[in-house]
C-alpha cells in the first residue's frame, strides 16, 4: 500500500476564533447528513479528455477539502473517494490521537491527504466541511455538509474560479 501524507510542520501559535473543540465529538446528525449527501456525488470517473483538461488546471488552482476525524470515518472515507475524482486535496489538522500510525489506520486510502494547520489559519476554517477552490490571487469559499460535486457546481455558477470548478466536474 503507498501511503503518502504530507505533514507541514508548524509551531504552536493562537489559533483565534478557531474553536478546537468543536473538533473533538463526532455529531451524529452532521455524520448521517454528509454521508447523504457524499452518496449523491456518485458518477463514472472522468474520461482520458477529462483527465487531461483537469491536469491541465491543476497547476493553476488548489482545490481543498477540510475535514476532521469528528465527521467519523465513514464520512472521512467517503469524502477521500470523492476528492479522487474531482481533484481535490484533502486537508486535516492534525494527526488522530498525535498517532502517525492510527491516522493511517483510521484512512481506507491516505493518498491525497494532507495535514496542515496552517491552511486551516490562513482560510480560516472553523467548521467542516469546507471547501475551498484557490489560486494565487482568489479563492472560493463553501462551508457545510454538501458534497464535493455540490460545491464544485456552486463555484462554477457563481465562483471568482468558475473555469478552474468547471474543470474538476
Amino acid at each position: 500500500m503507498n501511503v503518502f501524507i504530507k505533514i507541514i510542520p508548524f509551531f504552536m501559535i493562537s489559533i483565534g476564533a478557531v474553536d478546537v473543540s468543536t473538533f473533538q465529538k463526532p455529531n451524529q446528525d452532521m455524520v448521517h447528513f454528509t454521508e447523504q449527501l457524499i452518496r449523491q456525488d456518485t458518477h463514472e470517473p472522468h474520461n482520458e479528455s477529462d483527465t487531461q483538461n483537469l491536469k491541465e488546471h491543476v497547476s493553476d488552482a488548489k482545490f481543498y477539502v477540510f475535514v476532521s476525524f469528528a465527521m467519523g470515518e465513514q464520512s472521512i472515507n467517503q469524502i477521500v473517494k470523492s476528492a479522487k475524482r474531482h481533484g481535490a486535496t484533502i486537508v486535516l489538522r492534525g494527526l488522530y490521537k498525535n498517532s502517525m500510525r492510527e491516522t493511517i489506520a483510521k484512512l481506507a486510502d491516505a493518498a491525497g491527504i494532507i495535514i496542515d494547520p496552517t491552511l486551516f489559519e490562513k482560510y480560516t476554517v472553523t467548521s467542516v466541511p469546507t471547501f475551498i477552490l484557490c489560486n494565487e490571487d482568489k479563492f472560493d469559499v463553501l462551508r457545510g455538509n454538501v458534497s464535493i460535486k455540490f460545491a464544485l457546481e456552486q463555484f462554477a455558477s457563481s465562483g471568482d474560479l468558475k473555469e478552474y470548478a468547471k474543470s474538476r466536474l
